[in-house]
């Protein structure tokens, strides 16, 4: 699958692979600087392995007309999954955020001729 990244993205060249390689790196940061969030993610983990009808509905475009034949423990161990997910990519997107403006400060104060360790 082919995604495009927008204008950003495109313009320096940046690949499917590359955001992979970065969203990884970025999971890794996270699972080792925050328990709740390595919590989360062995949480996510569990339940794929525990409830495989969540990887078909999240990657089978076929497979999405089916859920509505979800058993109950299904639909909360879905519920759960979507939640869970949905609170690790917040945290993703803050740290991401945040390394960036660490960047960028750096990145400004070393213009300026002011050195930032």
């Amino acid at each position: 699958m082919n995604t495009n990244y927008g204008t950003i993205g495109s313009m320096v060249g940046y690949t499917d692979k590359d955001f992979k390689d970065i969203d990884k790196a970025v999971c890794d940061q996270l699972c080792n600087a925050s328990n709740d969030y390595a919590k989360m993610y062995h949480h996510s983990i569990k339940l794929l392995i525990e409830f495989p009808i969540i990887s078909r509905l999240m990657e089978d475009e076929n497979e999405k007309q089916n859920i509505v034949n979800l058993l109950v423990d299904e639909q909360i161990a879905l519920t759960d999954y979507l939640r869970t997910k949905h609170k690790m990519e917040v945290m993703e997107r803050k740290h991401l955020y945040y390394c960036g403006y660490i960047d960028n400060y750096a990145h400004m104060m070393k213009m300026i001729g002011i050195h930032v360790d």
